[in-house]
C-alpha cells in the first residue's frame, strides 16, 4: 500500500478506528505518528497523512547495515511510544511503505494504518525482513540473526531494542 500512490489518502471503515485513536491521532500530540487529519466520506473514515518532510522508507536506498539497524531501532522506539498514547502497538502496520524517515533529522514517524490479526513480533519480523533486499550479504545475514532472535526468543519490543543495540555496537567494532 503506497500512500504516494493515492495522494497520501485512505479510506477505512469507520469502526476500523476508534474514536479515541482519531482524536489522540489528529491532536498532532503523538510523536511515533505521522501528522493525520480525519473526515467523513460516503459512510466511511477518510484519512489524510501529512508527510511533508518525510520519504517512505521504499524511496530510501541503504544497504549500510548501520544505518539499516538504526531506523529500524528508531522505528521500535517510536512503535513503543504508541502505548504512551494508548494506541495499540498489535494495531499499527509496518512496512517499509508506512514507516517514513526525515533525512534532515534523522526522525521516523509511521503512518497509523489499522493492521488486523497479527502480533507485534510477527509484524517486526516482517518489517525486518523487508530490508532483505540488499546485495549486501553482511547485511542480509545480519538481519536475519535479528528476526530469528525475535522470533526463536520471542522478544518484546523493549529486547527487540536492546537487541538491535547490541548489534550495531558490534558492527561498528
Amino acid at each position: 500500500m503506497n500512500l504516494k500512490d493515492n495522494n497520501y489518502t485512505l479510506e477505512f471503515a469507520k469502526e476500523d478506528i476508534k474514536t479515541y485513536e482519531e482524536r489522540v491521532l489528529s491532536s498532532g500530540l503523538c510523536d511515533f505518528a505521522i501528522p493525520m487529519r480525519f473526515t467523513l466520506y460516503r459512510g466511511k473514515r477518510r484519512v489524510r497523512y501529512e508527510c511533508s518532510g518525510y520519504m517512505a522508507l521504499s524511496d530510501l536506498e541503504s544497504s549500510d547495515i548501520g544505518n539499516i539497524l538504526d531506523i529500524i531501532e528508531r522505528t521500535l522506539i517510536m512503535l513503543k511510544s504508541a502505548k504512551d498514547f494508548l494506541i495499540d502497538p498489535d494495531k499499527v502496520t509496518l512496512t517499509k511503505e508506512t514507516v517514513f524517515y526525515n533525512a534532515r533529522t534523522g526522525n521516523v514517524r509511521i503512518a497509523y494504518i489499522v493492521k488486523k490479526g497479527s502480533s507485534v513480533q510477527s509484524n517486526v519480523v516482517s518489517f525486518i525482513d523487508s530490508f532483505m533486499e540488499t546485495d549486501n550479504q553482511r547485511t542480509r545475514d545480519c538481519l536475519d540473526k535479528l528476526g530469528h532472535d525475535i522470533s526463536i526468543k520471542n522478544l518484546s519490543l523493549e529486547d527487540s531494542i536492546n537487541r538491535i543495540g547490541e548489534l550495531k555496537r558490534k558492527t561498528f567494532i
